[in-house]
């Protein structure tokens, strides 16, 4: 899925978002793009975002200020949640669909720092660079070469800068009814944090975030737990 070498297609806030040149190689698209309308209507995702950015926010050195990159940004549940003072974010998504409600809600709200851009950041061109602050929920699972990506980020932020990347704990089978686009059913806590010290981030911390019972075949329970890595480039 190349762009000829341009970024991502960047939109104000309302306007049109631009649809990526080949979606057909991945599978999220569809799926992303499908569910976008519903999206904001599971109020536990909602409550998750909430108390992820509660957690981000407490980090040593995070500020209302800055620049930050929020990748694979739905609706921007988190986006949101991040956007007050005068902080600028870049919100990234593979589906233009989700970008599009994420849109609305910044003009009804008045977060014009917030910029949407169209991408698929497994392969094509990252926006900007130079970010204080490095956020993504729920998007890691989808990932192929989770390596590559946490490499990605480190070398778009700034020095003192930080990656907090939220994500299932292993093992999340059943978590999703579909499948379609899940790479990872979820990921050891320890062994995401290990990585992260791979590619150079230092006082990497991980807090657990969110719990939420499901119901599954046959009247049992399962309980799926969210937690976060964060990692500063010193």
């Amino acid at each position: 899925m190349k762009t000829g070498g341009t970024e991502g297609r960047s939109s104000a806030v309302g306007q049109p978002m631009g649809k990526p040149l080949d979606v057909v190689s991945n599978p999220n698209f569809a799926r992303f793009q499908a569910s976008a309308g519903a999206w904001d209507e599971d109020t536990k995702r909602v409550a998750r975002a909430k108390l992820i950015a509660d957690r981000i926010r407490s980090l040593e050195g995070v500020t209302e200020a800055g620049n930050v990159l929020d990748i694979g940004c739905g609706t921007g549940l988190l986006t949101l949640e991040l956007s007050g003072g005068t902080r600028r974010i870049t919100a990234v998504d593979i589906s233009p669909k989700m970008l599009e409600g994420l849109a609305e809600k910044c003009k009804r709200v008045g977060a014009d720092a917030v910029r949407c851009v169209v991408a698929d950041v497994e392969v094509e061109p990252w926006p900007g660079s130079a970010y204080d602050l490095i956020t993504s929920s729920a998007t890691l699972h989808h990932i192929r070469d989770v390596d590559r990506l946490l490499a990605s980020c480190v070398g778009k932020l700034k020095r003192g800068g930080w990656l907090a990347i939220a994500d299932l704990e292993w093992d999340a089978s059943g978590y999703h009814s579909d499948e379609t686009g899940v790479v990872h059913m979820g990921f050891v806590p320890d062994d995401l944090a290990a990585r992260f010290r791979q590619v150079g981030l230092s006082n990497v911390q991980i807090a657990p975030s969110f719990s939420e019972a499901r119901s599954m075949e046959g009247d049992k329970v399962k309980t799926f737990n969210t937690f976060l890595v964060c990692g500063r480039l010193d």
